[in-house]
Order: structure tokens, then sequence, then C-alpha cells
């Protein structure tokens, strides 16, 4: 409390003044405490955003507690510019701020200072975010059939006999997630690698026509636009071809042998029904003569081999589907 009074210059000293009564403060505010940064384009379900982390939100919600009544300043330490203030509550000392401008793509040094009434700083608090609203790419990727020792490219709107089958993708984000829906449902997801390139072996599909739906989502929660590939899954083998045939074409008998005929035809024809469009093969014991495919509309096939050396001959056929399942061979 201060006051006043006067002196003249033979030592008379006059009365008081009225009293004048300030606060000294010279010390520094706390810097501020339980920051927390978040992605708030779903106010129901704000994600919280970690120091150095990204996020797709270009206005991101700014909070903490500080010294009640006291200034917060967000500020760019890149330019010193002053991005926003928030006053804390009097009472409570917590404060909020959201910026009402979107903040351009890029990476941001916010530091953040508390200033008290007596103009006090505080240390600085730094906070590192990047905005980044752009969505990543999925790039271009082939779906194979794996079965074998060697993959097996799927064309789109075919058939394959591998319910779980591998999609390899090149020209990805790198660090971005790949998720594989199929029919929505997620049958998969990966990491794309520093180079690009990403792996995707599916969890079991179902049998018949399957829409595969590619998506790539970045560290920001930016998620790509879909990438469809249609594709069925028949992992079931044909029945066994039915009316297994061989008929003799040469000499004065011919016609239609039955087994354990002896016959002066070496290339008797072959014929028989079987799944429609399959691939008949025909074998005598384990070696495969050839093959022929049986009609798409009534399942009728036939086929006639090079000549045949003279002896017992031990004759099968299988039908192999387009999706490359083979049935049982027949005769059983």
């Amino acid at each position: 409390t201060l006051t006043a009074t006067v002196t003249d210059e033979i030592g008379n000293v006059s009365q008081p003044s009225a009293t004048f009564t300030i606060s000294v403060d010279a010390t520094a505010p706390e810097p501020v405490s339980d920051l927390v940064v978040q992605n708030d384009v779903d106010p129901d379900a704000p994600v919280t955003i970690a120091n150095g982390g990204a996020t797709s939100d270009t206005t991101p919600a700014i909070s903490g507690n500080a010294e009640p009544g006291s200034t917060v300043s967000i500020i760019n330490t890149a330019t010193g510019e002053v991005l926003g203030t928030a006053v804390a509550d009097p009472d409570t000392g917590v404060w909020s701020y959201t910026t009402t401008t979107a903040w351009p793509e890029g990476t941001y040094n916010l530091g953040i200072v508390v200033t008290d009434e007596a103009g006090n700083a505080s240390a600085t608090t730094n906070f590192n975010i990047t905005i980044d609203s752009t969505a990543p790419v999925v790039g271009t990727f082939t779906v194979s059939n794996n079965n074998g020792a060697n993959p097996v490219t799927i064309p789109a709107d075919s058939t394959t006999n591998d319910s779980t089958p591998v999609l390899r993708g090149t020209g990805g984000e790198a660090g971005s997630i790949i998720n594989v829906y199929s029919d929505g449902l997620l049958v998969g997801s990966t990491i794309v690698a520093d180079n690009g390139t990403w792996r995707v072996v599916t969890t079991e599909l179902g049998q018949g026509e399957q829409t595969l739906s590619v998506t790539a989502t970045d560290a920001a929660g930016n998620t790509s636009a879909a990438t469809t590939y249609t594709l069925t899954v028949d992992t079931l083998a044909p029945e066994a071809p039915l009316g297994l045939t061989a008929t003799d074409n040469a000499g004065g008998a011919t016609g239609e042998l039955s087994t354990g005929d002896v016959t002066d035809d070496n290339t008797p024809t072959f014929g028989g029904t079987a799944e429609l469009g399959s691939i008949v093969s025909v074998y005598d014991g384990t070696t495969l003569l050839g093959s022929a495919v049986a009609d798409a509309t009534t399942g009728a096939w036939t086929f006639t081999p090079v000549a045949l050396s003279n002896g017992l001959h031990n004759f099968t056929a299988t039908a192999t589907d387009a999706a490359g399942n083979v049935s049982p061979a027949a005769p059983q």
C-alpha cells in the first residue's frame, strides 16, 4: 500500500496522500499441464493426437490446465505467429481452444505459453503436429491363387478354387494401412512397406461371387477411395465324368467297346458327359493322353488319342472345372 507526502525546502511535511494499493508479482506462472490435442471432426468421438503425430483435422482442439485467469497463447514457433489464445477459467484453470480458420497442411511446432495478469510468461511447452488432409493411394495390385508352389494370377471376374487368395500391391503410401473387405467384412490388412509394396492373404472367403474392396488409411486418419475386384470362389470338385465310352471306328467290326474287349482300332474315340464347360482329361494308367472341353450346353465331349501301342490299356477320365477343381476319376 503506497502513500505520498510533500516536504518543502524548510522541512515541513504534508499530510499523507490517499493510499494506493498494488500487488507485486514477479513470479512466472507454471507451464500448461494436462495438455491434450484432439481430432474432433466427430465431436462425439474425439481422437487424441500424440506429440509428433498427424491428423486430418485442420482445426484441432487444444486444451489443458493453467494458472486461473491467465492467458494461454498458442504460437507457431517457426514464424512467431500467435495462432490463437484462450483464457483459463478463474476458478479451475481449465482452458480450451479451437481455431476457426483451417490450418494449411504441414508440420507445426507449437509453442504454448501461459501469461499471468501481471504479464509474467511461463516457460514454453512444445507440441509437434502434422496436418495432413490428403488421402493416401492404394496403388496397383494383383490377386493370385497361392494354393501351389507358384502364385497364379486370378483375372478380375473369373473363378478360383483358392478361398484365401493373396493380394500383392505396389505404389502405396509407406506406413499406411491397407484394409481388404469382402462384401463389407474385413478379411485382411497390412502395413505398406517403405518401398510402397504390400501383401495380404485373405481369411477364408465364402463360396460364390465375392467383391473385394481395398482401401488405404494413413497415419493422419485419411482413407482412400475403395478399389474393387470381383472374383468367384469355387472349391467344390465337379462330379466324375459320366457314361465314359470307347468306340471302335476301324475294321469290319465297329461300335462301342466294353471293358475287357479286344479291338483292332489303335485310335478309338472316347466320349461321355461332364460338368458344362469343364476340361475332360483322358489317361492311360497315369499317362495323360489328351483332353477335350465338355460342351457348354450339353456337357458332351469326345476325344481321339494318337495311335496306342499293342497290349492292355487301362483308361480313366477326370473333369477339371473353371476354378481348377479336379473330379474323381471315371469309371469308379
